[in-house]
């Protein structure tokens, strides 16, 4: 949206009767809304209405209500509520706004948000604060709060992503739930550590990349994921010479999102009886196996065959 073209590009993928998320960060104006609804946002196509994703940061520290929306994410919410937009909030959550969850989701409902993603703050590859990172703490008091706020506002859609604990659990953090009503999807016993980081690792999300999404840079090279180094190395396609088609079908996509495992040479998956099963599902998700070990063909932070440096 920051983008002087990116109406004119929505506005083509609108005439292309094409469904899709449009996801911002943006500041929107009555202006920018009143555009977005000329060029058919507000329109649907086959009974389904195109969805805006808003993002809201989590707060400074320095907030008076470290779980309120700010002022300019309320007008952009008023202002694209009053047009009639499919609208989802994403809440990023980070440790200063881990206890306000609540709050926040319950401000959102009362401005007449009826649909909210929770999610953390990850890491980019260009700039990231550690100190922004979710505790399993924190996972587990905002898992509690969208359990009671799943009671409290039974007609609020409520998501979450990224929030669930995975195998690294610390001792005690299993039976924490008993402050709010509802389940919560922890349950880790150390004496099983092994087959939970199995299991975990087996339910997780699978990777977008190559198989439902691809992303287009603006010089037109495409990547399969939008938080990797827009560099060569990760480069599958050029549509300002081929067809978005030629590069979803090209060796050079297929290669990158299913490969084979001469690709993982030097690497522990590269000798890994596990390797077909592991990716047939859920994929390899480069950008994790990158940004932990340098390497864009190996093993992921979360892998339960692969040991941790001490």
């Amino acid at each position: 949206m920051y983008r002087k073209e990116a109406l004119a590009l929505i506005a083509e993928l609108v005439s292309q009767d094409m469904l899709f998320q449009l996801p911002t960060k943006c500041f929107i104006t009555e202006e920018i809304a009143d555009r977005l609804v000329e060029v058919g946002m507000t329109k649907p196509v086959n009974q389904y209405l195109r969805e805006v994703q808003l993002t809201m940061d989590a707060p400074s520290e320095a907030a008076d209500q470290p779980g309120a929306a700010s002022g300019r994410a309320v007008q952009s919410i008023q202002n694209l509520q009053a047009r009639g937009f499919n609208l989802r909030v994403k809440a990023v959550a980070a440790p200063m706004n881990a206890p306000h969850i609540y709050q926040w989701i319950k401000q959102l409902v009362e401005l007449g948000v009826t649909q909210i993603t929770v999610a953390p703050y990850t890491k980019t590859y260009h700039k990231h604060n550690d100190n922004l990172c979710l505790s399993s703490h924190d996972k587990i008091l905002i898992t509690q709060q969208c359990e009671r706020a799943r009671i409290d506002f039974p007609e609020l859609s409520l998501r979450t992503s990224g929030i669930a604990l995975s195998s690294s659990t610390e001792a005690g953090s299993s039976h924490a739930s008993s402050l709010q009503p509802g389940p919560i999807e922890i349950s880790v016993e150390l004496s099983d550590k092994k087959t939970e980081k199995i299991r975990y690792w087996r339910s997780r999300a699978q990777c977008a990349g190559g198989r439902s999404s691809m992303t287009i840079t603006p010089d037109g090279k495409v990547v399969l994921c939008d938080t990797v180094p827009q560099d060569k190395p990760f480069f599958v396609g050029d549509v300002s010479t081929q067809s978005l088609l030629e590069v979803w079908n090209s060796e050079s996509l297929l290669n990158f999102a299913y490969p084979p495992r001469e690709k993982f040479k030097g690497s522990a998956c590269y000798d890994c009886g596990n390797l077909e099963e592991c990716q047939s599902k859920s994929g390899h998700c480069f950008r994790d196996s990158y940004f932990n070990y340098g390497a864009i063909f190996g093993p992921t932070a979360n892998c339960p065959m692969v040991q941790k440096p001490a």
